[in-house]
Formats: structure tokens, sequence, C-alpha cells
């Protein structure tokens, strides 16, 4: 499956009631994703697309999910090194 098809496949309230965030996704809703005393969420065109009116943030069904997980976490130094394909690297500055 690609990208493109992923989106098309799953919705925004699809995503809602897999992460078990209160209410419902509709025009007019409270965020899942802070506290909202007014609603200032909207999911539209058919489910696809969402926009939190209160921070400016919104998009796709990847995009959802990158905010309902947050932040990756940031590389480890091993990561780094990864693509270069190094072993064994002796750290000469720690000797």
């Amino acid at each position: 499956m690609t990208l493109g098809e992923a989106k098309e496949r799953v919705s925004v309230p699809a995503l809602w009631e897999r992460y078990g965030f209160n209410g419902n996704p509709s025009k007019s809703c409270k965020s899942p994703f802070r506290e909202d005393t007014n609603p200032s969420f909207s999911v539209f065109e058919n489910g696809r697309r969402w926009k939190d009116h209160g921070t400016g943030d919104g998009g796709d069904a990847i995009t959802f999910i990158e905010k309902a997980e947050g932040p990756p976490p940031p590389p480890s130094i091993s990561d780094h090194f990864r693509p270069l394909d190094v072993r064994n690297v002796a750290y000469s500055y720690i000797l």
C-alpha cells in the first residue's frame, strides 16, 4: 500500500476512535489534543482532513497520527553511524 492509498483508506474519525479520544469528530468539536473549552476543531472532506483552529494545526490522517503520538525521539549516536556501516569504532579521544 502506498502512502497515498493509506491516506485515502484511513479516516480521521477511525484514528480518533483508535486512540480513544473523547467526543465525536465532526465539523465543530473539541480538540482531542489539548484542553478546549469551546469547540475549535474540525473534521471535514469526508473525514479525510482535520483542522485545530485554536493552534492552526491541521492535515490528513498521517499528520493526525503524528500529532496524536507526539514528536519522534531524537536519533541515537548509533543511528548516525548506521548508514556508514561503522562497526566496533574505537574512540581514540577517550583513550
